[in-house]
């Protein structure tokens, strides 16, 4: 037991040494990402905002990179919530009253490469998509909780912000890009 304690000890001493991390890895020579404002088709408003924050904090604790305005940024995420619904939840067999429900949102995201590139001919190229996601989501509450939505809503925001930032930067640290197939319009999705 003691020896594997020291050994253990040793490892994981040396792992950094060795270049090893631990989470997501950024895109070679990326330092700062941006996450623009997502925009919102959902009845919801200001729901956005909250998505917003909770994916900001997301890639925070998952990648090591600085958060700056995405102006100044060496990637961008951006993105719209699609929707935001209640759905039908569980009712009491006898005096059919509403006992739980819950909330479904849905949130599109894309990584760009904010770099401006030219063709050939001094045009100017669409922004690179280096990744795109859309995840749902929902998260449930008995309609007795106090607070009971608003707090089921938070769960799932912070659950789709957690999906998106390892389905955004997972593909991009582990898989070769391909600039043609990703040379495409950042706005559309």
């Amino acid at each position: 037991m003691k020896l594997s304690l020291h050994f253990g000890l040793a490892l994981a001493c040396l792992l950094p040494a060795c270049g090893y991390h631990a989470g997501l890895v950024a895109p070679e020579g990326t330092e700062t990402i941006g996450v623009e404002f997502f925009t919102n088709d959902g009845p919801l408003r200001d729901v956005e905002v909250e998505f917003q924050d909770e994916l900001a904090q997301a890639i925070q604790r998952m990648l090591p990179l600085r958060l700056v305005a995405p102006a100044r940024a060496d990637l961008i995420v951006r993105g719209r919530v699609v929707n935001y619904s209640r759905r039908a939840g569980i009712r009491d067999p006898v005096l059919n009253r509403l006992q739980e429900t819950g909330v479904i949102i849905t949130v599109e995201a894309n990584l760009i490469d904010p770099t401006r590139r030219f063709d050939a001919k001094g045009n100017l190229m669409p922004l690179r998509v280096l990744r795109r996601s859309r995840t749902t989501t929902d998260s449930g509450y008995r309609i007795v909780e106090p607070d009971g939505e608003r707090a089921a809503r938070a769960r799932a925001l912070r659950n789709m912000a957690d999906r998106l930032a390892l389905d955004l930067f997972g593909a991009v640290a582990y898989e070769p890009g391909d600039d043609a197939a990703q040379s495409q319009d950042p706005d559309s999705y």
